[in-house]
């Protein structure tokens, strides 16, 4: 049997594994985050962290109430 290596280096669990989503580290973060796009993120989404212009809703029906929609993903 014959091994050929190609200059490629191990790969770790810690660099493969996904980032598992997270809830807000602030007590008094909102549970819901709606876009100025009208989207709604629920804490622990994967696009709750990047929102950062938004308005603040207590659940998902609230914000999807106020004219907003939930994400496609």
């Amino acid at each position: 049997m014959l091994a050929l290596s190609f200059g490629t280096a191990p790969v770790h669990a810690a660099q493969t594994a996904p980032k598992a989503a997270t809830a807000p580290q602030d007590a008094n973060a909102p549970a819901v985050k709606k876009s100025k796009t009208g989207i709604c993120h629920a804490a622990g989404s994967s696009y709750y962290g990047r929102t950062l212009n938004f308005t603040p809703f207590a659940t998902m029906a609230e914000c999807v109430k106020s004219g907003g929609r939930l994400p496609k993903r």
